[in-house]
C-alpha cells in the first residue's frame, strides 16, 4: 500500500530516460550526449515555469549487454575430440 504524498513530495520532477547503453551513460555523466540534452530540456522547462528550486530526479536503466561477440565461437568440430 502506498503512503499519501505530502506537499513537498509532489513538487519533484522525474526524468525517465529508459534503458541506455554504457556509452550513453558515460556521456551523460560527463554532461554530453543525447540524454543530457533531454535532461537540459526538462531543466529549462522547470526554470521557465518559475519553479527553479524544484528537485529533478533522473531515472535510467542500464541496457543489457548483447550476448555473443563479433566472431561467435563455432561448435566444436568432431576431429577435436577423437
Amino acid at each position: 500500500m502506498t503512503k499519501p504524498l505530502d506537499v513537498d513530495a509532489r513538487r519533484v520532477v522525474v526524468v525517465d530516460l529508459g534503458a541506455i547503453s554504457k556509452k550513453r551513460l558515460k556521456q551523460l555523466r560527463r554532461g554530453e550526449g543525447k540524454e543530457m540534452w533531454k535532461v537540459l530540456q526538462v531543466l529549462n522547462g522547470v526554470k521557465a515555469s518559475g519553479l527553479a528550486d524544484t528537485p529533478v530526479v533522473v531515472v535510467y536503466k542500464k541496457k543489457a549487454k548483447k550476448s555473443g561477440g563479433r566472431f561467435p565461437m563455432p561448435l566444436p568440430f568432431p576431429f577435436l575430440f577423437s
